[in-house]
């Protein structure tokens, strides 16, 4: 959550500022930042299922069919 919270604070501050890359060429940098945290929270999202399938197992003792 930390990851989600912390790469959509520095996606909102490159929109702020169109930031763009300091190379001769300065491709936009914004829409890369924004996808990484799309990533991140695909990311998250997948865990969540993992996480609920131990916490079962641990307190039952058995694996979700």
């Amino acid at each position: 959550i930390m990851m989600v919270i912390g790469t959509g604070m520095f996606a909102i501050e490159a929109v702020k500022i169109r930031q763009v890359s300091p190379s001769p060429w300065g491709p936009p940098l914004y829409p890369i930042k924004i996808v990484a945290v799309i990533g991140v929270f695909l990311v998250l999202l997948q865990g969540i299922p993992q996480y609920i399938r131990n916490l079962y197992y641990a307190i039952r003792g058995k694996e979700i069919i």
